[in-house]
Order: structure tokens, then sequence, then C-alpha cells
């Protein structure tokens, strides 16, 4: 036999009980992660005591995790937090869920809710949010008091959770994005939001008799304009009736 084929030999000797010693610690790792499985699946340390519901600011625990008692009690392993999360996000006032687990015997549950920011009257006044999803009605609670639009058509079926996306539900979107940019306590003035077909947006204040045409479009730079005329105004004490901001780079004021 040749030196080589002595090394040859050699180093297959060697590789032997390597080979031999990963396949063992294979099937011992495979042991014991059957028997770690069998455990926590059926020990009573992992037992959901808790479902602990966080995020939830308009909603109430009933109407958003309406089956959160059904989780006490099971394995808490057992319990498939995606499902969990998918279903939940099933409801239209929920934006986004994330459960997590957190042992031994607690789920958390972060929810972010959809905020309605105006009612659309439809004969019976209905939320939307800011991206215009319109919002089921909640048995435990008032409508909120926040401007009510007019002059939006309701999508065709089954309204909730649905987007509005018409012509003129954007350009109200585009409205109350603009407020809350430029001038956020504006809304809380706003009565009412009229959409008219010629004269395009037509706000109605609370708190006078007074209305403010904003025609259709450019609404940042326009609610700048009246913020400026304003406060020009209320420094000589006038109260106006009308702003009319529908002419280019100008605010017409009636008295």
């Amino acid at each position: 036999m040749s030196a080589q084929q002595s090394r040859r030999g050699a180093r297959s000797r060697d590789i032997l009980p390597l080979a031999v010693g990963v396949v063992l610690i294979f099937i011992v790792g495979m042991v014991l992660a059957s028997g770690l499985h069998r455990w926590t699946s059926s020990a009573a340390l992992f037992t959901v005591e808790d479902v602990r519901v966080t995020g939830l600011i308009v909603g109430g625990y009933d109407e958003i995790v309406p089956n959160r008692d059904e989780l006490v009690g099971r394995n808490i392993f057992a319990v498939d937090l995606d499902s969990l999360s998918a279903n939940l996000s099933t409801n239209p006032r929920v934006r986004n869920v994330q459960a997590v687990r957190r042992l031994p015997g607690t789920i958390e549950i972060r929810i972010a809710e959809r905020s309605p920011v105006a009612l659309v009257n439809w004969g019976a006044l209905v939320e939307i949010d800011g991206e215009g999803t319109v919002l089921p009605p909640q048995a435990t609670r008032l409508p909120p008091d926040l401007p009510i639009v007019s002059g939006i058509q309701p999508p065709p079926g089954d309204i909730y959770g649905r987007r509005l996306e018409s012509n003129e539900a954007e350009m109200v979107l585009d409205l109350l994005h603009a407020i809350a940019t430029v001038e956020p306590l504006l809304i809380e003035r706003v009565s009412e939001i009229v959409v008219d077909g010629e004269r395009g947006i037509v706000l109605t204040m609370a708190d006078a008799d007074q209305h403010i045409y904003l025609g259709m479009g450019n609404f940042r730079q326009k609610l700048l304009h009246l913020t400026r005329v304003v406060r020009e105004i209320s420094e000589r004490r006038r109260r106006p009736r009308v702003f009319d901001l529908r002419f280019r780079d100008q605010v017409v004021v009636r008295f």
C-alpha cells in the first residue's frame, strides 16, 4: 500500500466518527425538541390567564375584541396569533392589529383604531375616518361632535368598511387634511361642510352665522389666506358674515 493510500484511509477513519456524532446530535436534538413541544403544549404554566388589550380609545372591548374571554384557559402556544390578528382586522373600525405572547400566561392584543373625522349625512349620520373609510355605528355611544358633511353619495351595497372614492369625497378629505395641517382648531368651529357642484365646498361655522366659500382645490393656500384675513378683521373687532375664497389669491369679505 502506498503512502497516499494510507493517508486516504486514515482520513476516512477520522470522518466516520465525526459523521456518526453529527447524526447522534441531530437525533438527540429532535427528541429534546419533541419533548419540549409536548411539555409546553400541556404544562399548566403556559395556560392563558389574561388577555390584555391596548390602544383602544373610541371603541369598547366587547365591540372590538368580542371573543377575548374564549382565549382564557387555552394553552398559550396553541393560540394562532396570525389568525387572531386577521379576524380582529375584519372590523372596519380597526386599522391594524398585533397579537403577541407574554409568557407564561398573557396574550397582549395591540390595536390601532380608525379615528372618525366627520359625519356624513345619509339620512342618518355616519362616521368616516381620514382615509374616507365608512365606520359602523357603535351601540355604546352617541356620534361624536364632528362636522356634518352633505353632498356626498353613499357607495352601493354594504357601506361599512368601504372607502369613499368619489371626487366629492376626495375633495372633503383634502380639505380636512389641510385644516389639520394649517389651522387644527378651525375644525372645532365648523358645523357643516356642504359639497356643491357649482360652488365647490361651503363651510358653515358653529359659533356664528358665518359661511366660508372655499371653491374647489388648493385648500391649504386658501386657508393660509383666510387665517391672515381673519386675524386682521379680529383686530378691528368686526364680524363678517361671508368669506369667499373662490377667486385666485383673493379673500372677499361680506359683513
